[in-house]
């Protein structure tokens, strides 16, 4: 059978009239504001204390069956975004009838109509982030967009993430008893295209959104001057996909370090941090896959408690932005000119740039060769002065920061056999430095 959306469609027409019916007859048991629950669990309570007179409802089903595509709903699986949830067609009549009682008869009628017949919709991902703040919606790129959480729509997610779920606590109020309500999501808005819905088992055909999301969070690490954390991410769905939890579910990320999010001061993202943002989500992929390495070992090393740590993490980002795979020889000089080389300024400037990075490669190569270093040992940084491992620390994390910012902005990583032969990189050594100086 053959049906329309516009224009005259008989079937549509039943359809109204049976949702219409289990309207009159639908009663309430109670109300889910009376039993105090959050967002995101309101509205499947909305269904399941939602009664409706059983022949009416038979009726509902009977009518349904006949609309195009509606058979997806058969024991099928929903895919959107980064994430999938099994939908049942004997809890579609109900759900319907609830959207009618928001909507109208008409309205939810068609919905469903256009649902099956398009197998789509458009849906938001989000992604909370903790150190960071912005004042309204800052668009970004791929369709990304930050905003104030505030603005987010509450759903199951925004419930644990503040506290109000009455299902769960937050795992962060459950271990320590503290929490600390994201300032800012990120979010991106996509049509996904046919099929919403798939066979249960069948491999989910829509793209996943988490790579843009949680590059987005790689980028504004780059901004600084905090760390910027991923609390959770989320799909968003439409009132008219029948999904219980209306505004979709959430997934936890995963991160390597348990921080304690709640003590991060957001700052505030301008202009130039948020086109600086742009610039790395819209470079290529190729360099975007290469910087997430060092910019998530930069991030580890600021949430390290232990200097030591700190010196390990901050090595490997420095390594895996300077040094490709395969060098074996003079690791240590190639590292120290091509970050003199890619940052530039004058004479002097290189000159810091060198000896603070063998500061840091000192550290890093110390605490992974002690497992220790000395609070008390002081290191002599040119033109800087002889600095502690802590001052040393922050300002080998500004020069990792420099480095991956100077990349982003020069469009990708220099040719560094054409910048300089790999015969010459030690002599460059002696270029770059004043004569006499310690190399």
């Amino acid at each position: 059978m053959t049906s329309t959306i516009s224009g005259k469609n008989p079937l549509l027409a039943r359809l109204t009239t049976a949702v219409h019916r289990c309207l009159e007859g639908a009663v309430r048991r109670t109300t889910p504001e009376a039993l105090d629950v959050g967002a995101g669990a309101e509205h499947a309570l909305r269904v399941g204390l939602l009664k409706i007179e059983e022949d009416s409802q038979t009726a509902l089903a009977s009518v349904l069956a006949k609309v195009d595509g509606i058979d997806v709903f058969h024991d099928g699986a929903m895919w959107c975004g980064s994430m999938g949830w099994p939908v049942f067609m004997a809890g579609l009549p109900k759900y319907v009838v609830l959207r009618a009682t928001e909507v109208g008869a008409a309205r939810a009628a068609k919905e469903i109509v256009e649902l099956a017949s398009t197998n789509g919709a458009e849906v938001h991902d989000y992604l909370a982030l903790a150190g960071v703040a912005v004042k309204g919606p800052v668009s970004l790129a791929h369709d990304l967009e930050l905003v104030p959480f505030e603005e987010v729509p509450r759903n199951s997610a925004t419930d644990h993430l503040t506290g109000t779920s009455f299902i769960s606590l937050p795992p962060n109020v459950a271990s320590t008893g503290r929490t600390r309500t994201p300032p800012t999501a990120v979010v991106r808005h996509v049509r996904w295209a046919a099929p919403l819905v798939v066979p249960r088992g069948s491999p989910q055909s829509n793209p996943t959104n988490s790579e843009y999301l949680l590059d987005a969070a790689l980028a504004l690490v780059l901004v600084g001057p905090s760390v910027v954390l991923e609390r959770a991410w989320w799909t968003w769905l439409p009132p008219a996909v029948p999904f219980f939890d209306r505004q979709g579910s959430s997934t936890n990320p995963v991160h390597e370090i348990h921080y304690p999010h709640y003590r991060l001061e957001p700052f505030e993202l301008d202009d130039a941090g948020a086109d600086l943002a742009r610039r790395f989500l819209t470079a290529d992929n190729e360099v975007r896959t290469r910087l997430r390495l060092p910019i998530r070992r930069l991030r580890q090393s600021l949430m390290r408690q232990s200097q030591v740590d700190q010196a390990v993490e901050l090595g490997i980002a420095l390594e895996a932005l300077l040094l490709e795979e395969g060098l074996r020889d003079n690791l240590v000089e190639t590292g120290r000119n091509r970050a003199a080389v890619l940052l530039g300024g004058t004479q002097t400037e290189r000159e810091t740039v060198m000896s603070l990075y063998d500061a840091c490669y000192d550290m890093r190569s110390r605490a992974v060769h002690s497992g220790q270093l000395a609070t008390d040992e002081k290191r002599k940084v040119k033109h800087t002065g002889k600095l502690d491992g802590e001052e040393v620390l922050k300002l080998g994390h500004r020069l990792c920061r420099d480095l991956i910012v100077r990349i982003v902005e020069n469009g990708g990583f220099p040719d560094w056999n054409k910048v300089f032969p790999p015969a010459r990189q030690v002599a460059l050594t002696h270029e770059l430095r004043p004569k006499g100086s310690a190399s």
